[in-house]
């Protein structure tokens, strides 16, 4: 058989009765002459080949980042109406039973389509008031977006009180800024001590609220296990003006340590002013996620009786909570609304990489960059290779 560019002969000799091989014997002898034509080969080897297939393997990465990229946004996003059904949210998930039937629970930490949630702002509510809770934070990352159409809804469900929040996010540290409807400062990539400072006085003086989130989640990340970033301690962020810490966030991320520096600062006389502990929830997907945690408001009879986003904060500032906890496996309602995964499965290794890539200081970033062009040459050759050979 032969191919354009490849002429492969085989010949097979047999050898009479009687001679010093076997009849049997048959020998089996295999020309394989490759004969690319030299205008191709040489064109895949001259400078401009060179460019053109560089320039060939630039534009590939680049579009299975953006076409990962999208995919997942979009996967995230849903629309404006979102992917998840409403009907997802009839249901009413009874309070563990060692919470006080009177407690009033609120969720310091939540997300919608705004930021990087899979809920619409009607959805997030009424999740809420799915599990249990009185009053819960919208805290979409870097923007205030979905604030104001949640407020908008507070009418239509007064059985739990909306309150507008902006989660403060960076690489080395994530704050909520709870009580304030937007946030109109920019935000660092990588926030130093006086970014964070500087982001502090500007949301207090919006009338915010300062919570520091998750510090065992956010010093876990890539960015930190390499060194790179060192998270302000509880201390120090005391100091700046931060009026609470979040010690249980999502299914999983207890932060002990904190509860430890609280207890010790209190017991010794430390601390200057109230310092809340909460729980949030850190909603993004209630198909994937379940509550382990509840903050209870020790509030008055008045104050229940006439809760507002003032008396919240006003609680939260004078660190007026009891946290709940129940890490027990809880299969959530929404699970039942999964959807097939995909291309998202296929293209998860390449939106990893480039979250690394993204999340990494300018020099590391510099290095991965520098590293994926120069895979082009050995991958340039071993297609080089292949082709001469198969």
């Amino acid at each position: 058989m032969n191919h354009p560019g490849i002429i492969s002969t085989i010949t097979i000799s047999s050898f009479p009765h009687g001679s010093k091989f076997q009849d049997s014997t048959i020998f089996l002898q295999v020309h394989r002459v490759v004969n690319i034509p030299r205008g191709i080969f040489q064109s895949m080897l001259s400078p401009l080949g060179w460019f053109v297939g560089f320039l060939t393997w630039f534009l590939v990465l680049f579009f299975i980042g953006l076409f990962s990229d999208l995919l997942v946004v979009r996967d995230h996003s849903g629309g404006e109406n979102g992917s998840i059904p409403d009907e997802a949210f009839d249901y009413l998930r009874e309070r563990p039973s060692f919470i006080p039937e009177d407690a009033f629970l609120l969720d310091t930490h939540s997300h919608t389509l705004a930021s990087d949630g899979r809920m619409t702002p009607e959805q997030n509510i009424k999740w809420h008031i799915a599990n249990g809770f009185n009053a819960f934070v919208v805290s979409d990352h870097n923007t205030g977006k979905n604030n104001e159409p949640s407020m908008i809804l507070q009418e239509k469900y007064p059985s739990i009180l909306i309150i507008p929040g902006y989660e403060w996010t960076t690489p080395r540290i994530h704050m909520n800024f709870i009580g304030i409807l937007d946030f109109p400062y920019p935000v660092p990539r990588k926030a130093s001590d006086k970014d964070i400072k500087q982001a502090i006085d500007r949301a207090q003086d919006l009338g915010a609220i300062i919570q520091c989130d998750h510090v065992s989640w956010t010093v876990s990340q890539d960015v930190y296990q390499s060194r790179n970033l060192v998270h302000p301690t509880r201390q120090e962020l005391i100091e700046w003006g931060v009026d609470g810490f979040e010690i249980n966030n999502s299914m999983q991320w207890y932060d002990g340590r904190t509860v430890h520096v609280m207890d010790f600062l209190e017991q010794n006389g430390l601390l200057e002013k109230p310092v809340f502990l909460s729980t949030g929830t850190d909603i993004h997907d209630p198909r994937n996620s379940f509550v382990t945690g509840w903050t209870e408001l020790l509030l008055t009879p008045g104050e229940r009786e006439n809760a507002s986003i003032d008396i919240v904060k006003q609680a939260l500032r004078e660190g007026r909570t009891k946290v709940w906890l129940d890490h027990d496996y809880h299969p959530s309602h929404e699970a039942q609304y999964r959807e097939g995964t995909g291309g998202r499965v296929l293209l998860k290794p390449f939106r990893r990489l480039g979250n690394k890539i993204y999340s990494s200081p300018p020099r590391e970033t510099a290095a991965w960059v520098t590293c994926l062009i120069l895979l082009y040459f050995p991958a340039m050759a071993l297609f080089h290779l292949l082709f001469v050979f198969f």
